[in-house]
């Protein structure tokens, strides 16, 4: 092949005009990539199908192809080797908050509920009475009732032939009556409306509601007298239950809603 062709004038038909001599006689044109239009002065424009550098091309510079008058975004991924991490900078995961929860706040993802408090009457209820306080109170209130009873000796008897005989004993009667009065009087009435008997005012000790704390009422005096029908059909064991309850009730208490507690 000869060398003189190298030193002919560039032919206008060249697709390298300028830069390039003539290539050499018997030169294959076609040896180019198909598709491909030839070299180009930017490397960094398409250089074959698709689009990107040239192949060996090196990187494009920063920034290289955006609008100078425009804010450049930041470079996109981590920061590389060596380089430290914006301060203050964290990227939740899948499924976490970026919030950051004040002290003292459960991370617990189910509410606690509180325990149940203990049960124990309100300052201006008072204390819950012991049993030997009630035991006192009890007696000095039933007891005289008990004994004027017995002060009563009529008695009813039936003959053999069915016919009813009835031994009358005033005396017994009108103490029975004063008895009862006693009962009604002082169990019923001061127990109803003030709470305190007189035997409840030797022991300290006064009858409230549960719910309320105030006396419960002449009504409820009177349900709570035969509901201790109840503590004594169980062979008296309703009297003994302030002994183990939790709130020092017997069983005619717990109909009702009763409590007795110290009145100091």
């Amino acid at each position: 092949m000869s060398t003189d062709n190298w030193n002919q004038p560039p032919n206008p038909q060249s697709p390298y005009p300028g830069s390039q001599p003539n290539p050499p006689a018997g030169y294959d044109q076609s040896a180019a990539a198909y598709g491909q239009s030839g070299p180009t002065s930017d490397p960094y424009q398409s250089s074959g199908y698709g689009s990107g550098p040239a192949w060996g091309a090196p990187p494009p510079p920063p920034g290289y192809g955006a609008d100078p008058g425009q804010p450049q975004p930041p470079a996109y991924g981590t920061p590389g080797y060596g380089q430290s991490q914006p301060a203050n900078y964290a990227t939740p995961g899948y499924g976490q908050s970026a919030y950051t929860p004040p002290p003292g706040y459960s991370q617990s993802p189910y509410p606690v509920a509180p325990p149940p408090p203990a049960y124990n009457v309100s300052p201006s209820q008072g204390q819950l009475a012991n049993w030997g306080s009630r035991v006192l109170g009890a007696l000095i209130d039933y007891l005289p009732v008990s004994i004027l009873q017995g002060f009563n000796t009529s008695s009813f008897s039936i003959d053999s032939y069915g016919n009813f005989y009835f031994d009358s004993n005033p005396f017994g009667w009108v103490m029975s009556l004063l008895g009862l009065a006693y009962l009604v009087y002082n169990t019923i009435y001061l127990g109803g409306k003030t709470g305190v008997t007189f035997g409840r005012r030797v022991a300290k000790t006064k009858l409230v509601r549960g719910s309320t704390g105030q006396p419960i009422g002449v009504g409820l005096a009177i349900v709570r007298h035969f509901a201790h029908i109840v503590d004594s059909i169980i062979c008296g064991v309703g009297w003994l239950f302030p002994l183990w309850d939790s709130k020092r009730q017997t069983l005619a208490d717990k109909i009702v809603d009763t409590l007795v507690v110290t009145d100091n």
